[in-house]
């Protein structure tokens, strides 16, 4: 379900200074439900993200992300993307914003368009550059209660001149009512249908 950017910003993660020119489009949380404070339900759900790319194989989400790579293709809008600049700035990535605490702690095993940028034991940054935006998503792992923990995620964006507006534009609607309650369904599928014990996405079924 969509929370309140407030709630995101109010809470105590590293992203607020590295993203801090950034606009916070807005923020999810996954009907998901673990027990550990930290490491292995977090480290869980990240790859359980990763694993299952986070978009159903099927429907009209899946249909949305296939016209999207269409157009990217057809546009050249992510080609040689990652060497572009973050709009208004000189860095490239903002890996060169981090402190050096969390230098180096990103992971190269990304799967999918997005790069890790940095790694805790509570959230993760992942990034993703094109001739559109220059986008951060950011995964968080929340106490709800109590022993009760859930997956949160938190969408930044800086648009590309006024084609990026415009695709924004274009997007959020179709963003907001199909793509991420669709993401949200397919992911709490994947989490329960996770082999527990083991590395996730081994023998991982279902979506």
């Amino acid at each position: 379900m969509r929370i309140r950017n407030d709630e995101h910003r109010e809470a105590l993660w590293r992203v607020h200074a590295i993203a801090a020119d950034f606009q916070l489009l807005d923020v999810w949380r996954f009907p998901i439900e673990g027990v550990a404070a930290d490491g292995g339900d977090f480290d869980s759900f990240v790859q359980v993200l990763k694993v299952s790319t986070a978009v159903p194989d099927k429907g009209a989400a899946a249909t949305l992300f296939r016209f999207r790579m269409w157009l990217g293709k057809v546009f050249g809008w992510d080609q040689d993307a990652r060497a572009l600049p973050i709009p208004g700035c000189q860095e490239t990535s903002v890996k060169q914003r981090l402190p050096p605490d969390l230098a180096g702690t990103g992971r190269l095993d990304s799967d999918n368009d997005f790069k890790e940028v940095y790694r805790t034991n509570r959230e993760v940054l992942n990034e993703i550059s094109n001739s559109t935006v220059h986008a951060l998503m950011h995964l968080g792992w929340v106490e709800l209660e109590p022993g009760h923990f859930t997956g949160q995620m938190a969408v930044y964006v800086k648009p590309r001149g006024l084609l990026g507006q415009l695709y924004m534009w274009l997007i959020t609607p179709f963003r907001l009512a199909i793509v991420y309650p669709a993401m949200m369904r397919h992911v709490a599928r994947k989490w329960e249908a996770r082999p527990l014990g083991q590395p996730v996405g081994a023998n991982v079924q279902g979506g």
